[in-house]
């Protein structure tokens, strides 16, 4: 096992390095995002033709201001980081059924679409199917949400209607306060 230490010097420089390492990973990041949805604007029929051009060349500026930083290109891995449009999946774990489900059926159709344009653009028949398949798959959950939130209605519905019959009231009334300012906005339009 070996220590190195480095000195105070040492240790700013490289901290130095580092930030301008991650400024310049940021702004290739900002400028891939920037051509990706001009073009993706494009293929739906909307961006601007003319500024394609600008974001590629400002794409390919920010990438060797990097590499001359970091000695290396971006990784596969942090590209498809920079490009990635998914839902945050922690917060999908946290949400409950029915609203998880209609996420994540959002989600794909959001990729299913995705997947045909791209294949689309390139021809490939195959993975243009791929891509409808996972759109339906999207419209499944979608339906499946929507039915169960109808059903939760439903039963509310009928406790509510019960609870009329039988005398108690039938939902839980909390003591929420107004927001700041209700009273006042309430006065101006009746006063008019």
């Amino acid at each position: 096992m070996r220590v190195v230490s480095e000195t105070p010097e040492e240790e700013i420089e490289r901290r130095r390095a580092e930030k301008v390492r991650v400024r310049a990973e940021q702004q290739v990041r900002l400028a891939l995002q920037h051509l990706a949805a001009n073009a993706m604007r494009i293929t739906r029929g909307a961006g601007d033709a003319e500024e394609l051009e600008l974001a590629a060349r400002e794409y390919v500026k920010t990438l060797d201001a990097y590499r001359k930083v970091a000695k290396i290109g971006p990784s596969v891995d942090k590209v498809r980081r920079m490009l990635d449009v998914g839902m945050d999946y922690d917060a999908l774990e946290r949400m409950q059924y029915p609203d998880r489900t209609k996420t994540e059926g959002e989600e794909m159709i959001v990729r299913g679409s995705l997947q045909v344009a791209a294949s689309r653009l390139i021809g490939q028949r195959l993975q243009e199917l791929a891509g409808r398949d996972e759109i339906q798959r999207g419209l499944g959950l979608l339906k499946e949400a929507r039915e169960a939130r109808e059903e939760e209605r439903r039963l509310e519905r009928m406790e509510e209607k019960a609870a009329h019959k039988a005398g108690r009231p039938s939902r839980v009334v909390r003591n929420v306060s107004p927001p700041k300012g209700y009273f006042r906005s309430t006065r101006q339009k009746k006063a008019h």
